[in-house]
């Protein structure tokens, strides 16, 4: 995020409230499949890099 020069504010565009981007960076909430669509588009990476066990709730 940092080497992005991302700040909370604009994982929160993609992710939801501050809340919630908090608890994911926190490691307290999991990914949903329709942020690692987001995340995917926009950082420009294959999604299969975001579904890793741990990333990816029902």
């Amino acid at each position: 995020m940092e080497e992005l020069g991302w700040t909370h504010k604009d994982l929160e565009v993609l992710l939801g409230d501050k809340a919630t981007v908090s608890r994911i960076l926190n490691r307290k909430r999991e990914l949903t499949v329709e942020m690692m669509r987001k995340l995917s588009v926009h950082l420009r990476i294959p999604a299969e890099i975001l579904l890793q066990p741990g990333m990816v709730t029902a």
